[in-house]
């Protein structure tokens, strides 16, 4: 099989500064495109596994930026320590936890280094594609969905108060309503942060990974995701640059970042533009 990747992140037409970041492999951006076709035995896969991530540093708070990039970098650094060295297919929970724990640390090293945003914070959503199983690990409300058959499953649950007082048994349009139902109750830089992490079902062709932050979730229905990605032969950099315009159209007052993998035959013409440029066009 065939993995196209590509990814886009920008600051929206509100924000001064963006404060996410996107991640394939062990490249960052902060604004732009990133992009990115493999096959699915590739070496790397197979020797470390192939990570793909947004983090999104907290709004409204001080070093929401350099909170997400650090987030970003230590995640790398910190599964090259944790992964056997017998390859990908032999990393555990156990070594997943264990980082995202050194990410957490990273992240907290920094608050305390840094006065001046010393309430600096971020989600992280990824997945982590290996030679045997394929982890979701999330803190915070980016999203993960997975798309097959037409069909959208979310891979994450939100860590807001909203989906917190859902958990607990209230009703959704009432958890919905409540005005701090977007309030995050884990996150990265939290001295109670706590990583979700899972194995998800094998890939198979035709399948298409959606890893979101807020500003595109928050203002663009799964409907609406499924519509923009459901033609095969649509350009990845395509389908993502209608979808994040959509969601500003929308009213997304937010930074906006959106990565998809695709799965093909490996017979299928990757679609994906791997040229790293800035913008829509």
């Amino acid at each position: 099989m065939i993995y196209e990747i590509c990814g886009h992140t920008e600051a929206g037409p509100v924000r001064e500064r963006n404060e996410d970041h996107i991640l394939i492999g062990s490249w960052i951006r902060n604004r732009g495109w990133l992009c990115l076709a493999l096959s699915a035995a590739d070496e790397q896969i197979d020797r470390a596994g192939l990570l793909l991530a947004v983090a999104d540093g907290i709004g409204g708070l001080a070093g929401g930026a350099t909170a997400s990039r650090i987030a970003l970098d230590a995640l790398v650094t910190s599964l090259l320590r944790t992964t056997p060295a017998t390859g990908s297919a032999a990393i555990q929970a156990a070594d997943l936890e264990a980082a995202m724990q050194q990410v957490n640390a990273a992240v907290h090293e920094a608050q305390a280094t840094h006065a001046e945003d010393a309430a600096m914070g971020t989600t992280l959503s990824a997945v982590l594609l290996t030679a045997a199983d394929h982890w979701v690990l999330h803190v915070g409300d980016s999203r993960v969905l997975r798309i097959r058959n037409g069909f959208v499953k979310v891979l994450t649950r939100d860590d807001t108060l909203a989906e917190q007082l859902y958990q607990a048994g209230m009703d959704k349009t009432i958890a919905d309503a409540n005005p701090d139902g977007g309030t995050l109750v884990n996150w990265i830089g939290s001295t109670r942060m706590q990583a979700n992490i899972r194995t998800v079902p094998a890939l198979e062709a035709g399948d298409q990974l959606v890893i979101c932050s807020d500003g595109l979730h928050g203002f663009l229905s799964e409907d609406a995701i499924v519509a923009s990605l459901q033609d095969p032969c649509r350009p990845l950099r395509d389908a993502i640059a209608a979808m994040i315009d959509a969601a500003l159209a929308a009213g997304s007052t937010d930074n906006v970042s959106l990565l998809v993998l695709r799965v093909s035959d490996e017979g299928s013409a990757p679609t994906a533009d791997t040229e790293d440029t800035h913008g829509h066009a």
